[in-house]
């Protein structure tokens, strides 16, 4: 832990931050489809988001517009308002990755529970919105069976939206955010050794 943090993720250039932000939008949207695929009782719609946001705004930003706007074109079950929680994921990480300042491992930790929070609140609310105005919405996979529980229990959907979304973000914002930083060392490690046969 101590060899990789505190560590600075200073924003790439702009066409850098452009060419990730195109690639993290489309392997984001592609994992998406592996989960439903296996049905993997997890969101995974943000490891790539997370991972461009470590490389600035503009990369985290395209890669969150472009995985939604897949899935709007793609899927039939889906609604750009989600893309609120992935633009807080990137305002969250470059809120503690700003101006180039060493990020300790506790901001990790802090980048981890804001995004479950901020995004378990958004999560209910876009839900109940979808729920509430007779929009053609179902939950993902991932909740779709606890919700029916829930419901037939007698639960508000309000309060089961956001009962069956607090774990599930816990644990799948926690492989998400492990996922992107593995990725960005690993990436980082690599562009060293290159640099390194250069000389």
């Amino acid at each position: 832990m101590n060899r990789l943090f505190p560590r600075t993720f200073p924003a790439s250039s702009i066409k850098v931050q452009l060419v990730l932000g195109i690639l993290c939008g489309v392997l984001n949207y592609l994992l998406i489809d592996i989960r439903e695929f296996f049905k993997i009782p997890l969101f995974l719609d943000t490891v790539f988001t997370m991972l461009a946001s470590f490389y600035g705004p503009a990369a985290g930003c395209i890669a969150a517009f472009l995985c939604h706007l897949f899935a709007l074109l793609f899927d039939t079950n889906s609604n750009l308002l989600w893309m609120i929680c992935s633009l807080t994921i990137v305002l969250v990480i470059r809120l503690f990755s700003r101006n180039g300042k060493p990020v300790p491992w506790t901001g990790i930790v802090w980048i981890l529970i804001l995004t479950v929070v901020l995004i378990t609140v958004e999560g209910t609310i876009i839900a109940s919105l979808l729920y509430f105005t007779g929009a053609d919405y179902l939950e993902p996979s991932s909740l779709s069976t606890s919700v029916f529980v829930l419901l037939t229990s007698g639960v508000s959907y309000f309060a089961v939206a956001f009962l069956v979304r607090l774990p599930v973000n816990l644990i799948d914002k926690t492989v998400s955010l492990i996922l992107a930083l593995l990725v960005y060392f690993l990436a980082a490690k690599i562009r060293r050794l290159y640099s390194k046969r250069k000389e």
